[in-house]
């Protein structure tokens, strides 16, 4: 079977027995890819240090598998960091949203996803701003509905076309009253319990 080389963000990892991982990944092409860590947790070399740690930034050696059975995962042979987003780590309400995005992300992504780039460029973007952000509840308002306007669920909400059409990056300038802010967080939170039982 073919061995793969590609980026992935580390969306999950399990413990399996003693020293093996099962790892849950986005990769670029925005699909899920479900792995088997042989030893992980001992070998330095093909895994270096926490590089299978949530959130991280890498690059995967694998083989791929059929499901997320034990006996269908892809075979993870070797990982290499890139990226932790090391301010988000070292502030508890920017690490709570990081997971927060990590359990949407994983109830969205599909493993046989060919061409949904739109959905790893949202991930990716959303952790490079909750970074250095100064108004997280705009930021995760504004990942929501990126989230589910690329779904292609998001019905139509009065007040959020702004966060829609504006980048991350300026969501902190995106003006909004808390009123509004309120509302559309309150019709986010149906819809996405609604599509995503979250």
């Amino acid at each position: 079977m073919n061995q793969f080389t590609e980026k992935a963000i580390i969306l999950k990892t399990i413990k399996h027995m003693d020293s093996n991982l099962i790892v849950h990944a986005i990769n670029t092409k925005g699909a899920k890819l479900n792995l088997f860590a042989k030893a992980a947790a001992k070998s330095k070399k093909r895994f270096g240090g926490a590089t299978l740690e949530p959130l991280n930034f890498v690059q995967l050696v694998y083989r791929p598998g059929s499901g997320e059975d034990l006996d269908s995962l892809g075979q993870l042979s070797e990982a290499t960091f890139i990226n932790g987003f090391p301010k988000i780590r070292t502030d508890y309400d920017r690490l709570e949203l990081a997971f927060y995005f990590v359990k949407l992300i994983l109830k969205v992504a599909q493993a046989d996803a060919l061409d949904n780039e739109p959905l790893f460029n949202l991930f990716g973007h959303v952790l490079k701003n909750l970074e250095l952000s100064t108004d997280l509840r705009k930021l995760k308002l504004q990942f929501e509905l990126k989230l589910l306007a690329l779904q292609g669920v998001l019905p139509k909400l009065e007040g959020a076309d702004d966060l829609l059409m504006a980048p991350l990056a300026s969501h902190s300038l995106v003006e909004l009253n808390s009123d509004s802010i309120l509302k559309l967080q309150t019709q986010v939170r149906n819809v996405l319990a609604e599509y995503a039982e979250i």
